[in-house]
């Protein structure tokens, strides 16, 4: 058995970046998030466009739903002076959705930011 292992040996790692870099398998690409994600930390020292998501309660929101306040987000990320072409001429619901991924990476979701509340308040 001990004699087994030793011939089963796995193929060499890559010794450089630009070897291993040579054998990704996926393409090396940015999505509309990706881009959505450079606006959104570039804006976020604004406060107009942090306060749209400030909110976790539907009587908290800025417009009046959560779905006004994300299109609101959306608009301002759309209309961002350096924002990347494929971000100019998104649709403002896929800018929306992208939104709502990019916010998930940063913990500030709704629901789970609604979840954290809820947890606060049964410990009390």
């Amino acid at each position: 058995m001990a004699d087994d292992q030793h011939r089963r040996v796995a193929p060499p790692v890559p010794n450089s970046v630009v070897d291993l870099m040579a054998q990704r398998k996926t393409l090396r690409t940015k999505t509309l998030n990706e881009y959505v994600e450079d606006v959104f930390l570039k804006l976020w020292e604004n406060k107009e466009f942090r306060r749209y998501f400030v909110p976790i309660w539907r009587s908290q929101t800025i417009e009046g739903s959560f779905i006004a306040d994300e299109l609101c987000a959306a608009m301002m990320v759309r209309d961002f002076p350096e924002a990347h072409p494929l971000v100019k001429s998104a649709n403002l619901d896929s800018l929306q959705h992208s939104l709502r991924v990019v916010a998930n990476r940063y913990g500030l979701g709704r629901k789970e930011r609604q979840a954290i509340v809820d947890n606060v308040s049964d410990d009390e």
